[in-house]
């Protein structure tokens, strides 16, 4: 290998290992939060948090018309030296614009209804404030995504760290110095926001200048329109569960279900860059190749098999961050934990299995089947929440997430069929509830937060041996899976 060779590998390294850091730096700052958050609400109010945050993400896609996915897409279209300074300029206008002309007007639609509906949160003041935390929010996003199709991974660690401290900084002072309760917590979020959205435009149209284009604001809107009726479907899907229970009357104990799901969703944000990077790329490259529907079932298969192992170990330790981060009111989560493990295991096989939709460019049908499952969650939770309260809102969303699963393999296999081997998934279910049950006899039979430790030791060592003794996962597998990152890094 010449040196010209080896730098480029070098300085993708380097970037991998940044963005490593800036996913560590983001799950340590969700276990931060976890006390500053916890110690000083109720679950009641805490569960209320999560739910309006909720809200605030869906309305960043919807309101924002899938702006910086569009940016990300566009940015290399162009081979001119201009273009990247016009579209970053066209992409911050558009966002303050579609804040101005297309979000705040629903808001304020949206407090009228409210009003009638006696829902008291959403008021034409809280509209307003909510249009401007979100139009920040935006820019801070779109700011990160610069950074990443700029290679600046050191800035974009940076970036992540800061707002982390601020986030932390911020609500440390509004809900335990200032005592202001949940309204405190809202506060110390969109004032974070604020700031680093404001610091992100500032930096953008310095270096970009005021350079809009008309047209490119047009292709990127175009573009960014199929995502609205997904997100609104998607949300009303994973979300359902806490609009039931406020519905029926069990708020108070909306918490415990926020908490457990936010338990499941740091362990798994580990798992996040490998699909991003690699699952979806990877499909693209070789479905055309003879052997492709067999490669692409082999790392399906590997992802399978590398999230519930994940998911196992989450549902036996969580008991160990919950004691120790939270009070006794929140104790109660850990029992939820592995309901709502099996369900982001079903969403998460959803995602992969949409690759044959991908693939075939059938994208339209993904409104169609997100309708579907938000309306399979709306009976579920209908059905399972006044039967079962909250651990029927965590069933009820395991099963939607199942359905859903379900109806995108089917369809997905209609357009490619991937080549898997149906042992391999009955392995991984006999490994998994193997290590769960044994993990958990050994736990109960120890101290207290020691046995949850050795407890998630023996059940991950359970499955890892049943898997690789039925041969579902193999060294060789690892081998041509980290042969295809490096493949993926080259090809960058």
């Amino acid at each position: 290998m010449t040196a010209n060779e080896g730098a480029p590998q070098v300085s993708l390294a380097r970037h991998s290992v940044n963005y490593v850091v800036a996913s560590a730096t983001a799950v340590v700052g969700g276990l931060v939060m976890l006390p500053v958050y916890t110690r000083a609400l109720s679950p009641g109010d805490y569960g209320l948090l999560e739910t309006i945050l909720r809200f605030v993400n869906v309305c960043m896609v919807v309101g924002f018309l899938g702006m910086r996915q569009a940016f990300a897409r566009f940015y290399f279209d162009n081979v001119s030296a201009d273009w990247p300074r016009i579209l970053t300029s066209s992409a911050v206008f558009a966002n303050f614009a579609i804040a101005a002309a297309v979000l705040l007007p629903l808001l304020l639609v949206g407090s009228l209804f409210a009003m009638t509906f006696g829902i008291q949160h959403l008021t034409i003041t809280a509209a307003f404030i909510l249009t401007v935390w979100l139009m920040f929010e935006a820019s801070f996003l779109l700011g990160m995504s610069f950074l990443q199709v700029r290679l600046n991974s050191t800035a974009f660690v940076m970036a992540q760290g800061g707002r982390v401290v601020l986030l932390v900084a911020a609500n440390v002072t509004a809900l335990h110095v200032l005592k202001l309760g949940l309204n405190g917590a809202l506060i110390g979020t969109a004032v974070t926001s604020c700031i680093s959205g404001a610091i992100a435009a500032l930096f953008l149209l310095g270096w970009s200048g005021l350079r809009v284009s008309r047209p490119a604001v047009k292709e990127m809107l175009a573009f960014g329109l199929p995502y609205i009726p997904t997100a609104v479907f998607a949300y009303i899907s994973t979300n359902a569960d806490r609009i039931a229970l406020i519905l029926f009357g069990t708020g108070a104990v909306l918490g415990l279900l926020s908490l457990a799901s936010k338990m499941v969703e740091i362990g798994m944000s580990i798992f996040a860059a490998p699909i991003d990077n690699l699952w979806a790329p990877y499909a693209f490259r070789n479905h055309s190749e003879p052997d492709g529907a067999f490669r692409i079932g082999r790392l399906y298969t590997q992802f399978t098999a590398i999230s519930v192992l994940l998911v196992l170990g989450i549902c036996l330790a969580a008991p160990i961050p919950i004691k120790l981060l939270t009070t006794s009111d929140y104790q109660p989560a850990a029992e939820l934990v592995p309901i709502v493990g099996i369900g982001w295991i079903f969403g998460l096989l959803a995602t992969l299995s949409d690759i044959g939709i991908l693939i075939r460019k059938k994208t339209r049908l993904k409104p169609i089947i997100m309708a579907a499952s938000a309306l399979a969650a709306i009976v579920f939770q209908a059905t399972l929440v006044p039967l079962a309260g909250l651990v029927g809102a965590a069933l009820a969303t395991a099963v939607t997430n199942m359905v859903l699963f379900i109806v995108v393999k089917r369809v997905s296999t209609r357009l490619y069929k991937l080549e898997t081997r149906s042992k391999d998934f009955l392995s991984i279910v006999i490994a998994a509830a193997s290590g769960y049950f044994v993990g958990k006899l050994v736990a109960s039979a120890l101290p207290p937060i020691a046995g949850d430790a050795v407890g998630t030791m023996v059940g991950a060592s359970i499955y890892v041996l049943i898997i690789y003794s039925c041969k579902v996962f193999s060294l060789s597998d690892a081998s041509r899976f980290v042969g295809s990152i490096r493949r993926r890094d080259r090809a960058i």
